[in-house]
């Protein structure tokens, strides 16, 4: 069964497109829908989903008013009276016990921001076969070559970087691996190819004279200008691991 996702959100939410981005991964038609618009908004994302034989509705909303729900299902079912695919809608995000783990995952982070103590390691470059080499804040200001704004690179994003070659060598753990793996926390991970990453990658940890904040993605942020996906900007990166 084909399945194609349309998530409804608020022009105003910026989150709404990488949401629609990292569903990508996982589906073959994801769109975006705006509520703001919805008759036309909607209509469209409906016509690009036609090939599909089943379409999820997912409001993407942490709170909807009873006016909003009955917008939502008089849109689905006009939708649905046109004939096509099969289309259904979702309960809203709304409140979520998992929502918790995020909520005490950022007062953590926050807690422990590197700013506390500049020569407490931030981030662990490891090799596949255990070895590894922890790096502070004292370290990475010691590295060659850093980059004084990131914004030369990514617009309308601040702080100094190292690059991604620079903390490698620096490591001495690569040999022959061909993988990057950037983990922030237990929850998210990213592979990368090492040559790409090598060549392009910025790790962002400074941020107008002191250790880049939890809020801007810190303690270490990971960048990849002009490579278009998930990878490209990975925040709170605490690992690097080479195989």
């Amino acid at each position: 069964m084909s399945i194609a996702v349309i998530i409804i959100g608020h022009d105003t939410d910026a989150s709404l497109s990488r949401a629609s981005r990292a569903l990508s991964d996982v589906y073959d038609t994801v769109k975006v829908a705006s509520l703001d618009g919805i008759e036309q908004s909607f209509s469209d994302a409906v016509a690009s989903c036609r090939r599909s034989s089943r379409i999820i509705v997912v409001p993407y909303l942490l709170e909807t008013s009873p006016e909003q729900i009955r917008i939502l299902e008089s849109a689905v079912t006009d939708a649905t009276c046109d004939g096509g695919p099969n289309i259904r809608l979702a309960p809203p995000v709304g409140f979520d016990t998992r929502l918790v783990d995020i909520l005490e995952d950022r007062v953590t982070t926050t807690q422990n921001e590197s700013s506390e103590d500049r020569n407490v390691p931030i981030i662990t470059v490891e090799r596949h076969d255990g070895a590894k080499r922890d790096f502070s804040v004292s370290d990475l200001l010691e590295l060659p070559d850093r980059l004084d704004d990131i914004g030369h690179y990514v617009p309308d994003r601040l702080g100094e970087a190292v690059s991604v070659d620079a903390l490698l060598s620096a490591s001495a753990l690569v040999t022959d691996e061909s993988t990057a793996t950037f983990k922030s926390g237990d929850e998210f991970s990213a592979d990368v190819n090492l040559r790409t990453v090598r060549d392009r990658g910025w790790l962002v940890f400074w941020l107008k004279g002191a250790p880049l904040p939890a809020r801007h993605g810190g303690p270490v942020r990971l960048f990849i200008p002009e490579f278009d996906n998930r990878c490209a900007n990975v925040k709170a990166v605490d690992r690097m691991i080479i195989r």
